[in-house]
């Protein structure tokens, strides 16, 4: 008897423990994205001030109707509800230097811009960094710098502190080395697979990812991460492209794209 007791004791100190582990509560998607783009306007004006962006009114109009035209097919289009911003990086030492940050921006790089030989490979250069976007790889570690966490209703520190607390210095933090700028090659890989359903859905030529990809490796000095990385996300769009059947009339070069060059 005095063992079936203890047996029961320990059973149940078991399960009340179990029970006072907080439960994560994930918040819904539209609340989500009202909790990144609350982080974005704080660090954007921020993040701006340390770089140098190339103005060209007319560029950065024709950027974003790609993303436009782009954002309904990413993920289920729930980026729809958000305004996008596409804008020119000036390069600095050569480097490719493409990246979204919350709030629903993209910056690109204007050597890249020069680089580009069609619309649909812009595209797909756009379509990568919305798909981060939609998966929050660039927020996640801008939260883990932050020691925040918006997905979860739970948390014990929420974003609005931060945002209302934190100092120009903690959000530079919250950015690199280790923030939005480090992503993991299994997230590269998933934004390559995703861009060539983005670009096929919005009527591009899909091919444009792995014409993207394939320009990339071959400058490997431009790259942010490694080459064998782009091989494997290489890999994985051509992997996702023949999921597709060709399209009829896909979009490659406009008269606008050219007006570009």
């Amino acid at each position: 008897m005095l063992r079936i007791s203890i047996y029961a004791f320990l059973i149940g100190s078991l399960l009340t423990g179990c029970s006072a582990v907080p439960v994560r509560q994930e918040l819904p998607r539209a609340e989500q994205a009202k909790q990144d783009n609350r982080i974005g306007a704080k660090i954007i004006p921020i993040f701006e001030e340390t770089v140098k962006l190339k103005q060209d009114p007319e560029i950065s109009v024709f950027l974003r109707e790609i993303a436009l035209r782009l954002l309904p097919a990413v993920g289920s289009g729930e980026l729809v509800d958000s305004p996008i911003g596409v804008f020119l990086l000036e390069d600095r030492a050569g480097q490719w230097r493409n990246f979204s940050l919350p709030g629903n921006r993209v910056y690109l790089s204007t050597a890249l811009l020069k680089r580009m030989d069609s619309e649909s490979e812009i595209a797909a250069a756009i379509a990568m960094e919305l798909s981060h976007l939609y998966r929050r790889n660039r927020t996640r570690r801008i939260e883990a710098a932050a020691g925040i966490d918006s997905s979860d209703s739970s948390s014990k520190k929420s974003p609005s502190e931060w945002i209302d607390s934190a100092t120009r210095e903690e959000v530079i933090a919250a950015l690199g080395p280790f923030g939005a700028f480090t992503l993991k090659k299994e997230e590269l890989i998933e934004v390559s697979g995703d861009a060539i359903k983005a670009l096929y859905v919005a009527g591009y030529d899909p091919r444009g990812v792995t014409t993207f990809l394939t320009e990339s490796a071959a400058n490997p000095i431009r790259l942010s991460y490694p080459k064998e990385w782009v091989a494997e996300m290489l890999e994985e769009a051509r992997r996702a492209i023949v999921q597709y059947p060709p399209l009829k009339n896909p979009i490659v070069r406009t008269a606008r794209f050219i007006a570009t060059q």
